[in-house]
């Protein structure tokens, strides 16, 4: 069955920049990696900003659950879960929120 999940972000203004996972060396490695595990895993990203410029939304979508935590496990190997943490606590600091969205519910607020 597929398996959908949106990370949604919401920032107070255009001017706040939403953090991404290519501050360091290690952070631009590690999203290589990302990239390829959602390819190896058969998920597809799409992206979509809201006409006013303060929501953006990754949509991810997988064939199956299993294939969706496949990728969380190598997503957070290797000094994942730190850059994952990393990027949250940046959003938080910048007053963005982010929620997560499995299958049509929300599941936690960042």
């Amino acid at each position: 069955m597929a398996h959908e999940v949106i990370i949604k972000y919401v920032r107070p203004s255009v001017d706040v920049e939403v953090p991404t996972a290519d501050q360091t060396q290690a952070q631009e490695e590690w999203d290589t990696s990302r990239r390829l595990a959602l390819i190896d895993n058969n998920i597809s990203v799409t992206y979509s900003i809201s006409e006013d410029g303060l929501t953006m939304e990754a949509i991810f979508n997988a064939l199956s659950e299993a294939d969706w935590n496949n990728y969380m496990t190598a997503m957070q190997a290797d000094g994942g879960f730190n850059i994952i943490e990393d990027l949250k606590t940046r959003c938080t600091e910048a007053g963005i929120t982010m929620s997560y969205i499995v299958n049509g519910s929300e599941v936690v607020s960042v």
